[in-house]
């Protein structure tokens, strides 16, 4: 498939130091990677060029699809960053800048700003894992606390989107029929769903669980003729096949995104301990699959994986990752914030939140 030509700007100053690597490092690392695998991608990045050039050099770098500019005499390279795509410069921006700093710079009508007026700050989406057990009577298992693994016939994994997962604490529920709206755009233009499904995300699946914006919410995804609601959800992890996006305020999707993310290490890391440490030789031997078994499992919960998180609601593309993100991370991160700018979703949802 012949893919658009992009021009994406990687930050190479957000982000903490990991074990003595610095951002800057891990970030030339994965436009690198990123570079040899999208032949129309094009990674600018700004600062010390003989610093750069190194990097480059250490990491393989072939010669093709990275452009090194002047960091300029912002404050924060980040800003420059952001003025470059909005007179068109770069399509995308992809940083690990916390939240607190990224929002309001690309929330400023002078840099970028909200095409959804009452909306304050962008929701971050990302894809979160699933997975579907179907017993050998073709029914699925809801509930694992009692679970008999010979009554299963398979295990399907996949995906869903969710957000928001951190920027907006405060929500409303217009807010949030506004998240449902540009989320649908998003999954269309990333996945080509044409008319993805929506859950929201609350204690129990009957309509009238949660708070009182959890219901008003309810209602007023239910009453969209614009969107395909399928209610509530409380276990998405479980049951993610029975949607395509879930949707909260950023508050409960922080909380859900870190506690999922958390769990996840904890399966992985007792895991490869215990079998270590406590188990004897033989039954060493008998778990010999399980290395192949966890690596499947990062593959599906590591953060590095998906990449980042794009900002909806903003009239750009800026994606942002963790300030402890991995070289696979950067790489994941910057083919995702190509693949946004190739998409038409700002303009699909300014046609719908905007024009309509």
């Amino acid at each position: 498939m012949q893919y658009k030509t992009v021009r994406i700007a990687a930050d190479t100053e957000g982000g903490d130091p990991i074990n003595g690597v610095l951002p800057i490092e891990r970030m030339v690392a994965g436009a690198v990677d990123a570079v040899k695998q999208d032949n129309n991608l094009t990674v600018v990045l700004s600062g010390d060029k003989q610093s750069i050039e190194s990097l480059l050099s250490k990491n393989g770098y072939e010669g093709r699809g990275i452009e090194i500019t002047e960091r300029g005499q912002e404050k924060y390279l980040f800003r420059r960053l952001v003025n470059m795509h909005r007179t068109g410069e770069v399509d995308g921006v992809y940083t690990a800048w916390n939240t607190q700093f990224v929002t309001p710079t690309i929330t400023s009508k002078s840099k970028l700003g909200m095409i959804v007026d009452d909306l304050k700050l962008p929701p971050l989406v990302s894809k979160m894992p699933y997975f579907k057990l179907t017993k050998k009577d073709g029914t699925y298992v809801k509930d694992v606390s009692d679970l008999d693994f010979d009554e299963i016939a398979d295990l399907e994994f996949g995906h869903y989107f969710a957000l928001d997962l951190g920027a907006n604490r405060d929500c409303s529920s217009q807010n949030l029929y506004e998240f449902a709206v540009m989320a649908k755009y998003y999954v269309k233009s990333m996945t080509g769903k044409e008319n993805p499904r929506i859950a929201l995300l609350n204690i129990g699946g009957e309509k009238q669980k949660g708070s009182e914006m959890d219901i008003e919410t309810y209602h007023k995804l239910q009453q969209s003729p614009e969107l395909n609601f399928v209610g509530n959800v409380e276990k998405p992890i479980l049951r993610g096949d029975l949607t395509d996006i879930v949707v909260t305020d950023g508050r409960t999707g922080n909380v859900f995104l870190k506690t999922s993310e958390a769990t996840a290490d904890f399966v992985k890391i007792s895991m490869k301990y215990l079998i270590k440490r406590e188990a004897d030789f033989f039954t060493r031997v008998r778990c010999s699959g399980v290395p192949k078994a966890t690596k499947k499992i990062n593959e599906l919960t590591d953060s590095a994986t998906y990449g980042g998180a794009p900002a909806l609601g903003i009239d750009g593309h800026v994606v942002k990752t963790h300030g402890t993100f991995c070289k696979t991370a950067a790489k994941n991160g910057i083919i995702l914030t190509a693949k946004y700018a190739r998409a038409n979703t700002v303009q699909a949802i300014k046609n719908e939140l905007v024009y309509n």
